[in-house]
């Protein structure tokens, strides 16, 4: 069976392709690392923000209420003597987890219910 020689200069050049890849895609995962902690970091501020928006909305001037408002809200609607929210992303889904966690709580009698890691956070919504 023959053995197959590989060239000096063939192997250099290869190796050298390889660690260049190789050095692209380290570069791409730190990348994806920071962005993914970005991310999440971003999500708590979200939170932070919903959990104290009537207290922030409390102290504001009517200009900055309005734009809070706008920033939670798009197109909402009052008919017959009630008002019919309308909240944009993330917010809707802050209002549905809180939603379901009530009337989970609401039929186990639990104040704390571990099963309302809310489906609708899963990826397949």
């Amino acid at each position: 069976m023959p053995v197959d020689i590989i060239k000096a200069d063939y192997y250099d050049r290869r190796c050298s392709e390889w660690q260049g890849e190789m050095s692209q895609i380290l570069k791409n995962i730190e990348i994806h690392q920071k962005a993914s902690n970005a991310c999440a970091q971003e999500g708590i501020r979200i939170l932070e923000l919903a959990n104290r928006a009537w207290e922030l909305y409390e102290k504001q001037e009517m200009a900055e209420k309005r734009r809070l408002l706008d920033f939670v809200f798009s197109n909402s609607s009052w008919m017959g003597g009630r008002l019919t929210p309308n909240y944009r992303k993330p917010f809707d889904l802050l209002v549905e987890a809180s939603q379901l966690q009530d009337e989970r709580t609401a039929l186990t009698g639990a104040k704390f219910d571990k099963k309302a890691q809310n489906e609708i956070w899963l990826a397949n919504r």
